[in-house]
């Protein structure tokens, strides 16, 4: 299997999916608002940001968390099993 680069992990076990997957709960419960607002509420980003999902690929010498591509696609279908968007938002 694959290791995820930055963390030495297989890309399956990185904690990264773990958060995105607490994450849950809090994006069925916005997913109304999103759609009302076509925008990500203020506090799931903020959330998604802390969780340094929105910067994945982000090279680890540069302080990012730098996942394996598996990681990040295992992420954002985590994040898109209540709002399909939020999942889209992690990955562009």
């Amino acid at each position: 299997m694959t290791t995820d680069l930055a963390a030495g992990l297989t890309w399956a076990d990185h904690p990264m999916i773990a958060s995105a997957q607490r994450l849950g709960p809090a994006i069925c419960a916005a997913a109304d608002e999103i759609e009302a607002s076509g925008r990500l509420t203020g506090e799931l980003s903020e959330a998604m940001t802390e969780a340094q999902i929105f910067q994945m690929y982000l090279p680890a010498e540069l302080g990012g968390p730098e996942v394996h591509p598996l990681t990040a696609f295992a992420t954002a279908e985590a994040l898109a099993r209540c709002d399909g968007s939020v999942g889209w938002c992690a990955q562009v």
